[in-house]
């Protein structure tokens, strides 16, 4: 089964400029310093038209239009064309761009197949040569960002939000770009900033009002957040010593346990980082309970670990690399952790 995200809004839109022979379509500069439109075959069309109506027709999550505000895993929508399908879409748009290399549009659809494909480095060799053909559209990059995320964790930290940042700087007002830039301050815990760009976001979108009320929801949760004192400040990072027995994509775990309690007590707050962010600031609050009954609000001290697992599981394991805070308020700030044991190998 194929999970398609962040799909249906360029593609309908695209099949759209093609039906009705939009000037953005397949356009390339000419030598005289004019843009010349050209024209996808009928039979590209149509095999476009199909694959937008069995994606939009079933359903689709954001990221793709910010219909949804979360940035954990999506869930996959209800795929209407099989893998050979959406394959044998790819090798037609490849076949086109054998022709018209300098075809910005099928480029990002091609992205978008691959994507959908699990084909992640050939979705990002597409993607990039969509941005260099198109560097000031808004939507690309946002696409881009949405797709970078995915295969960081998801994460928008970094690069992801940099082309983030891009695009608002051509279209300040573009709907999921500010999505994307919320959900990137909300997951650093800057929840002021998740308030800023989520109410520009609804007044964007104030033509919809059942998307309105999902976006308020997600402010009223920042803003919450950000009054509650029920968090814990803290900086990661790992001993010099040690920077050999880890790769970049290792995942680091960072958790709070109360601290009346055993190593074997259910976490309080559980943040997912890699091990390529450290040094990292985190903040750890009620949002990273894994329990409504056990957050971080219900313990007035808590002792912050940090544990680097190669295999990627949340139990330690042999060759995991732990560092341990002593015993903080809740409420601290400005705690640092360094990452200096080895488990035993």
């Amino acid at each position: 089964m194929i999970g398609f995200v962040a799909m249906a809004a360029l593609l309908v839109a695209l099949t759209m400029a093609l039906l009705s022979r939009g000037s953005w379509w397949l356009r390339s500069a000419s030598p005289g310093g004019e843009l010349a439109a050209a024209r996808p075959s009928n039979r590209l069309l149509a095999t476009l038209l199909v694959f937008v109506l069995g994606v939009g027709g079933g359903g689709y999550v954001w990221l793709g239009a910010p219909r949804h505000l979360g940035l954990g895993p999506a869930a996959a929508a209800p795929d209407r064309l099989s893998s050979a399908q959406v394959s044998a879409l790819a090798d037609r748009l490849e076949q086109q761009l054998a022709r018209q290399p300098d075809d910005a549009a099928s480029w990002a659809v091609l992205a978008r197949a691959h994507t959908a494909l699990g084909r992640q480095a050939q979705a990002a060799a597409a993607f990039e040569n969509a941005a260099r053909r198109r560097p000031q559209d808004a939507g690309l990059l946002a696409d881009h960002a949405d797709f970078l995320a995915r295969l960081n964790g998801p994460s928008l930290l970094g690069e992801p939000t940099r082309l983030v940042g891009r695009a608002l700087e051509i279209d300040p007002r573009h709907a999921k770009a500010l999505a994307l830039a919320g959900a990137a301050a909300f997951d650093r815990q800057d929840y002021p900033a998740a308030v800023q760009y989520w109410e520009r976001l609804a007044e964007v979108e104030q033509a919809d009002p059942a998307l309105v009320l999902q976006i308020r929801s997600r402010i009223d949760r920042a803003r919450q957040l950000d009054a509650s004192p029920a968090r814990v400040g803290v900086t990661v990072t790992l001993a010099a010593r040690l920077q050999g027995r880890v790769a970049p994509q290792d995942t680091v775990f960072i958790f709070a346990r109360a601290a009346d309690g055993g190593p074997d007590t259910p976490p309080l707050a559980v943040l997912r980082r890699r091990a390529a962010d450290l040094p990292v600031r985190v903040t750890l609050d009620d949002s990273l309970a894994m329990s409504p009954g056990a957050k971080l609000s219900d313990a007035t001290r808590v002792v912050v670990t940090a544990r680097i697992s190669r295999s990627g599981s949340a139990l330690p394991g042999r060759g995991d690399l732990q560092g341990r805070a002593a015993p903080v308020p809740v409420g601290a700030d400005g705690l640092r952790l360094e990452i200096d044991e080895l488990l035993a190998p």
